[in-house]
């Protein structure tokens, strides 16, 4: 599989937060499924074998988005998944302060570390995906909170879900 890509990922632009609880937990899942389908895009094309990207559609309800692999961005060591714009876009359409926008680029940035070592470090297939999809569910409900707040909080309990499983 050949990776290559010029521009930056394409734009989430169905990434919206409404108002109340439920919006805030809608917003989290599709922030975390599209982390994943970007995480999944590139064990893929490192191992050169079909990713698990199918199943994870299933489970968190996002399909994918377009997002391919960039070497050029591998190899600038920047952004590879694109998460700058992702936490850009998720905290645009709430009046995010920057230090709201900033908690949820780091809990971002947490969730995704935790799914690339699970996702690369095991060879579980169906389980792998199973298992954290599990924890977005878990953490999607445990929230009480709406508004952006409520996002970073349900995100960061899933990064810390995941990093569980990792041990």
């Amino acid at each position: 599989m050949t990776i290559e890509r010029i521009s930056s990922p394409p734009p989430v632009a169905s990434i919206g937060l409404t108002a109340g609880v439920g919006g805030a937990a809608a917003t989290a899942r599709q922030t975390m499924g599209i982390v994943g389908e970007r995480v999944l895009a590139w064990t893929a094309a490192t191992s050169g074998s079909a990713s698990a990207a199918g199943q994870w559609s299933s489970a968190t309800g996002v399909a994918g988005n377009g997002f391919v692999p960039s070497l050029a961005e591998l190899g600038r060591g920047g952004d590879v998944y694109g998460l700058r714009l992702l936490t850009a876009e998720v905290a645009a359409g709430s009046g995010a302060t920057p230090a709201q926008e900033g908690a949820l680029g780091r809990a971002i940035e947490d969730f995704t570390r935790g799914l690339a070592l699970h996702f690369n470090g095991r060879a579980g297939g169906g389980e792998m995906v199973r298992d954290v999809a599990a924890a977005v569910d878990r953490a999607v409900s445990s929230g009480s909170v709406g508004g952006l707040d409520g996002v970073t909080s349900r995100i960061e309990t899933a990064a810390h879900m995941v990093d569980a499983l990792n041990r």
